[in-house]
């Protein structure tokens, strides 16, 4: 009677590479880091930083793969999209606030669309970071200046100048009539 003895990783080269492929598999399958990351990406409107990212435990080669196969989706440097390229409103003005850092707050025109005070869409959306901050983005207008604890608040998760404060900024470069109408706008907010 002959022993039979099940194959190792020396007897059959490609039983141990299908072993180390399924082990991979069921890794990325069980990963704990999926779960987290998905609910940062739906509270900031599906996107992500890499800095974000970096902090929840992926590695450099880790973001740099699904970036390659296009899991994630630049929309400003180290700012991506989760899953699909196309976000919504919310989600590019979030995702400019998160590409000037720290301290960014949606402001002038795009605040007055956030808030209401304003219908056109603006192609363009508008930041205003701290005076030490100099990104320069294409697509973002960036303006400079110490905002106030009260002058920004949160809603819908994005950092976002106070109506007043954007009534204030808007004000001398738009039209009375539409400085007068955008505070009875903004009257209702409050």
């Amino acid at each position: 009677m002959a022993i039979v003895r099940p194959a190792g990783r020396a007897d059959c080269p490609s039983r141990a590479k299908a072993f180390r492929a399924a082990k991979f598999h069921l890794f990325v399958l069980a990963d704990p880091l999926r779960p987290i990351c998905w609910r940062l990406a739906r509270r900031q409107h599906g996107v992500l930083t890499r800095a974000q990212l970096l902090a929840l435990g992926f590695t450099r080669h880790a973001i740099d793969h699904r970036l390659a196969k296009r899991r994630l989706h630049p929309l400003w440097a180290g700012v991506y999209a989760v899953g699909r390229e196309e976000v919504t409103q919310l989600g590019r003005w979030m995702a400019a606030a998160l590409a000037c850092g720290p301290g960014a707050a949606l402001s002038h025109e795009s605040a007055a669309q956030f808030w209401g005070l304003r219908k056109r869409a603006m192609r363009a959306v508008h930041v205003t970071v701290p005076p030490r901050v100099r990104p320069r983005i294409r697509g973002v207008v960036v303006h400079r200046r110490e905002l106030r604890r009260e002058d920004v608040t949160k809603r819908h998760g994005i950092p976002v100048t106070s109506p007043i404060c954007t009534l204030v900024d808007l004000a001398a470069t738009w039209k009375p009539d539409n400085v007068e109408e955008a505070v009875s706008q903004a009257d209702v907010l409050d």
